[in-house]
């Protein structure tokens, strides 16, 4: 036994340990004594899956602290002297399941890079060459007309210039600045509420301009970005006021609730509400959506959201009712 490769349980005809070797002790952290006599349902978490009598399976031991830890589980039956006898083959399974989680968040990683060039490659081949070409429109039609053109006619020709340059310019200081998101990226102990003060402070101007009630629960502490959490809490927010209702009062409620090990924070308006068809789209840059009563103008506010929550290992979501308001929900891993 002791030369085994893996960890090795001999158990009674009443499911109770008689013998283990040593690598049953590191793996379960017992003594060869605390071991012995021990049942089978004192060591090994129960499945309620029929158990192969040939195959390894996933399984879970019971430590004395209380963790579980994943094992490759499979055993063997025997009789001597017409007493049965099984022995348990346990292989520590935690690396490996380690490595595989790993491996599944780095292709979600690199489906997500994939999706960002994929955006990327349309908005430089046909957001960016819409000014473009209202540029290069008038300017044309400027050089090959202006002397029959009036002062007033010249006049409007160069301020749609400008405003398709100064359009330009937005996106392409938003793209930068979205780029930008992440890449001094840190998680360190945060105070949600004075992430949220924070940006509620950076709102007030646009706050003062309309009649509102905020009703804000305290938000625990999680690990998380700070300039993340800040920007996240200031993009959602400032698009709850941009598309209030112009029919009532503005109300924006702020709330969490834990759910396992996740931590979902909750921010419910009023406002506008977004349509089934765009509830997708909203998230991607600078969507013109139209629906009644106003045409929703994305910029890149909501994209940058969904980067701070894969940055963060979790997601964001939307629900919406066009014309009752919108609840989006950031789902952050949490331990508590």
């Amino acid at each position: 036994m002791e030369k085994a490769p893996d960890a090795v349980l001999i158990l009674n005809s009443h499911q109770r340990v008689i013998l283990s070797n040593e690598k049953a002790s590191q793996l379960l952290q017992r003594s060869k004594d605390e071991i012995t006599e021990l049942s089978i349902a004192d060591l090994i978490e129960q499945s309620e899956k029929k158990e192969s009598k040939t195959e390894e399976e996933e399984r879970r031991i019971l430590l004395p602290d209380g963790k579980l830890r994943h094992v490759l589980y499979s055993k063997a039956e025997f009789l001597i002297e017409e007493e049965h006898f099984t022995i348990l083959f346990l292989k520590d399974n935690e690396e490996r399941l380690t490595m595989m989680n790993a491996l599944i968040e780095k292709d979600k990683d690199l489906e997500y890079q994939n999706e960002q060039l994929l955006e990327l490659n349309y908005i430089t081949s046909h957001d960016l060459q819409e000014p473009l070409k209202t540029i290069e429109g008038y300017t044309d039609y400027l050089i090959h007309n202006h002397k029959e053109m009036s002062q007033e006619m010249l006049l409007t020709f160069l301020t749609n210039v400008r405003n398709a340059s100064s359009r330009m310019s937005y996106m392409i200081e938003s793209l930068l600045h979205h780029n930008r998101v992440g890449s001094h990226f840190a998680k360190k102990d945060l105070d949600l509420n004075e992430m949220l003060n924070f940006a509620l402070e950076n709102l007030g101007g646009a706050l003062n301009e309309t009649e509102y009630d905020l009703h804000l629960e305290s938000l625990p502490r999680v690990e998380a970005g700070e300039i993340e959490m800040q920007l996240y809490f200031q993009n959602i927010l400032s698009n709850a006021i941009k598309y209030r209702s112009p029919d009532r009062k503005l109300k924006i409620e702020v709330s969490s609730q834990k759910h396992n090990h996740e931590l979902w924070i909750l921010i419910k308006d009023n406002g506008l509400g977004i349509a089934p068809e765009h509830q997708e789209k909203i998230f991607q840059v600078f969507q013109k959506l139209q629906q009644a009563p106003q045409t929703i103008v994305g910029g890149i506010g909501l994209s940058t959201c969904k980067k701070i929550a894969h940055l963060h290992q979790g997601e964001i979501s939307l629900e919406s009712v066009l014309g009752e308001g919108s609840t989006f929900t950031l789902k952050l891993p949490f331990n508590a």
